[in-house]
């Protein structure tokens, strides 16, 4: 039933006079969905980061005679200036109720309500279905529920990546200690962000899933391998596009974003994973299929940054990869090369 905790920390005030008074809950907006249901609440922790496992038993017990449980997890107590964290775990006791409910198998929704991303493996494992929230600001609560209730689908994508809860400590033995500001990997690291992470992510960046599903394949004529003279790139007259078609295979009308990363050649760049350079979406109604069109250079710019500071167009294969995030996006079928010559 928290309010506050939906706008996050950096907000001025969201009512008059200052507070959350005039918002209207989670909980409240559940309970004007649940149509013909009862709904009930129980705080099974306290808000905020204090550990208290007293009310866990009785909020089990409530759950156990529940069709389904909606389990509203973070805060803002560790998110912020002057409350920097040195773990991923969630705040509290929060990991304790997750571990009691998940032991009772459950049908169980959780919300999560955060800025910084939480260590989820063991909420993963769970039977809970998850929903990130972020911070959702003042119409928040309507939008989760109607989320939850099948009234809105939801579209969006993991703008980060979710590290195994183990991360911040450095484990496994390669493991990255927190306050370690390389992004790229060495001895003691296994690299941060979707672009340089070597190890096994709980949610890879991008990740989002749908009420629908969506079908990709490839649309016109651009062939899979371009030869790109160097001359033509430098001096901006390349233009190429490629075009994808998405149908909706779903029961239901979605959107879908689209998200292109390239790769350069190991030779150039030998940790660089991948790095976003553009994505495109569209809402498409079931049955209905749409085209999705990504223009080179204007999505892409072959380039490669110096020691120097210089940004170099280096000849060889580039990868280009058009990704929906999950499933099977990434194969030969969603796979193109970019070669730069250096005629």
């Amino acid at each position: 039933n928290a309010t506050e905790v939906l706008l996050g920390n950096y907000q001025g005030p969201a009512c008059p006079g200052g507070g959350g008074d005039c918002l209207v809950s989670l909980q409240a907006w559940i309970a004007r969905l649940n149509v013909g249901g009862t709904t009930s609440a129980l705080p099974g922790v306290p808000e905020g980061c204090a550990r208290d496992e007293s009310g866990i038993a009785a909020a089990v017990a409530a759950a156990k005679g529940a069709d389904v449980v909606v389990l509203a997890l973070g805060g803002i107590c560790h998110e912020g200036e002057g409350t920097d964290r040195d773990d991923l775990a969630l705040p509290g006791s929060q990991q304790a109720l997750v571990d009691a409910l998940g032991a009772e198998r459950i049908p169980t929704a959780a919300v999560l309500i955060n800025g910084g991303p939480y260590g989820i493996d063991a909420l993963k494992a769970s039977p809970a279905a998850i929903l990130q929230a972020g911070f959702p600001g003042q119409a928040g609560a309507m939008a989760t529920a109607e989320a939850l209730f099948g009234e809105l689908n939801p579209s969006g994508k993991l703008t980060t990546t979710i590290y195994p809860a183990a991360y911040a400590h450095g484990e496994p033995v390669r493991g990255t200690r927190w306050m370690d500001a390389s992004l790229r990997p060495h001895l003691t690291s296994e690299g941060r962000t979707h672009m340089f992470y070597t190890g096994q992510p709980v949610f890879p960046f991008g990740f989002g899933l749908s009420y629908t599903e969506f079908e990709m394949r490839w649309e016109g004529s651009t062939p899979l391998d371009v030869a790109l003279p160097l001359a033509s790139i430098e001096e901006g007259l390349l233009q190429l596009s490629y075009t994808l078609h998405l149908t909706n295979i779903g029961g239901v009308g979605g959107k879908e974003t689209v998200l292109l990363y390239w790769t350069p050649p190991k030779e150039v760049d030998a940790q660089l994973i991948q790095q976003l350079v553009g994505f495109e979406s569209a809402y498409i109604d079931a049955g209905a299929s749409a085209n999705l069109t990504f223009t080179l250079p204007k999505a892409l710019e072959l380039a490669t940054v110096s020691e120097g500071g210089d940004r170099i167009f280096y000849p060889g294969r580039y990868n280009l990869v058009f990704s929906r995030g999950h499933g099977t996006t990434v194969s030969s079928a969603a796979v193109s090369s970019a070669i730069v010559s250096s005629a």
